[in-house]
C-alpha cells in the first residue's frame, strides 16, 4: 500500500490586489518551488489548463444554442466528441471546433454584410489582394 500526505495551501487573509500580499505570495511558492523542484530548477506549468479553463466557459456558452447539435448532424463530430468539446475535455478537437465555428460564422457575417453594401465589395476584395 503506497501512502501519500495531501496538503493544501494556506489562504491568506489579505486584499489580493495590494503589492504587500503579491510579495508574500511571490515567496510562498518560491518557497514551495523549491522543496519540490529544487533550489536550481523552476516549476513551469504548462498551458493546457489555462486554455481548458478558458474552452469550459465557452462550451457553455456554446451548448444548447443549435451550434452543438449542427456538428453532429453536419457529421463534423459525433454525440461524444461533442460532449468532450462543450465540457472542454479534448483539448485540440474543442480548438479546432471552435476556430472552426468562427470562421464559418464571419464568413456568414461578412457575406451578409456585402449583401447590404455590394459597393463596398470591390474595394474590399481589392484591398484583400494588395494585403495578400
Amino acid at each position: 500500500m503506497v501512502r501519500c500526505t495531501v496538503s493544501a495551501l494556506p489562504l491568506i487573509a489579505a486584499r489580493a490586489h495590494e503589492w504587500e500580499t503579491l510579495i508574500k505570495v511571490l515567496k510562498q511558492t518560491e518557497q514551495i518551488n523549491c522543496m519540490v523542484m529544487g533550489p536550481d530548477r523552476m516549476l513551469r506549468l504548462g498551458e493546457m489548463h489555462t486554455v481548458m479553463a478558458a474552452l469550459w466557459p465557452v462550451g457553455n456558452v456554446i451548448e444548447d444554442s443549435g451550434l452543438d447539435e449542427a456538428w453532429s448532424k453536419a457529421d463534423i463530430y459525433g454525440l461524444t466528441t461533442t460532449r468532450q468539446i462543450l465540457d472542454a475535455k479534448h483539448m485540440k478537437r474543442a480548438l479546432e471546433a471552435h476556430t472552426s465555428t468562427v470562421q464559418a460564422l464571419y464568413d456568414l457575417c461578412v457575406e451578409e454584410f456585402f449583401l447590404d453594401h455590394p459597393y463596398l465589395k470591390g474595394p474590399c476584395a481589392e484591398a484583400a489582394q494588395q494585403l495578400d
